[in-house]
């Protein structure tokens, strides 16, 4: 019996013994797969915060690209519409300089260039002229105060308007024909021997001859006088002297008794006239 009641003891004993060693045993695998569990958390969570953080970064960085191309997007818009204003700005200031310029040389009334660059182009082609003749001459509108008298300056200003006009007409595209007085004209015609430019003269004078310019009192016919001054090619005379002796051929023109065309000749620089209305 008691050999019966010591192994029921001892067995009990041993089975209390296993039954706690089981549990300790079950306790120390669940404590470490619950710490293995905690590391796969911790490296998930780890793995998640680096995913979300490369995720900011690429995001951050195509928000930051996209700004900066946006940005030069934006300069290069800019600076093609800058360029393209200052293109017409300078097309505009070209366009305006060249009108201001154009007004500065023209004379407002009849569009023939004024009497500052009728005076400069004298001076430049007499010291420029390369070996070429020049004819200059001065023209004078026959009894202008009458006109401006009888029928008033709106047809006065009518008449020069006709008359620039009508000379304009019969000249090559490298004359000069400017204002240079109420009346008065200057016409240069540079490097054509002295026949033709009586010719051309000639045929300017009779141009305006036959030209006609409405009044309330009817048709008005219009003449001018003409005095011209040859400068032969070899020539060296002041425009001073040149443009006083074309005046002083236009003085003869009206002493002969207008509309007509007269040279001034000086074959022996003895102050000599040759006067002939229309050259004949």
């Amino acid at each position: 019996e008691y050999y019966r009641l010591r192994n029921e003891v001892l067995g009990g004993k041993a089975t209390l013994r296993f039954e706690q060693r089981l549990d300790a045993l079950i306790i120390s695998e669940e404590r470490a797969s619950n710490t293995a569990l905690k590391s796969l958390n911790n490296a998930a969570s780890i793995k998640l915060r680096y995913q979300q953080r490369l995720f900011a970064v690429v995001v951050g960085g195509a928000i930051i690209l996209s700004a900066l191309f946006y940005s030069l997007f934006r300069r290069h818009h800019m600076t093609q519409t800058l360029n393209r204003d200052l293109t017409q700005a300078h097309e505009t200031l070209k366009a305006k300089s060249a009108e201001l310029y154009h007004a500065s040389i023209t004379d407002a009334l009849t569009g023939v260039f004024n009497r500052s660059y009728g005076m400069s182009s004298l001076e430049a082609m007499l010291l420029d002229r390369r070996g070429l003749p020049l004819s200059v001459s001065m023209i004078d509108l026959d009894h202008f105060k009458n006109i401006n008298d009888q029928y008033g300056h709106p047809v006065g200003d009518e008449v020069l308007r006709s008359v620039a006009q009508s000379i304009l007409s019969t000249l090559p595209s490298d004359a000069v024909l400017a204002r240079v007085g109420g009346e008065e004209f200057l016409l240069l015609l540079p490097g054509r021997p002295s026949e033709e430019s009586a010719l051309l003269l000639s045929q300017a004078r009779q141009n305006v001859a036959q030209q006609s310019v409405w009044t309330p009192e009817g048709p008005l016919k219009i003449s001018m006088s003409i005095g011209e001054r040859f400068v032969s090619a070899d020539e060296q005379t002041p425009a001073a002297q040149v443009l006083s002796d074309a005046d002083f051929a236009l003085y003869a023109a009206k002493q002969r008794g207008r509309n007509a065309v007269v040279r001034w000749v000086d074959g022996a620089h003895s102050s000599k006239l040759l006067a002939r209305p229309g050259f004949g």
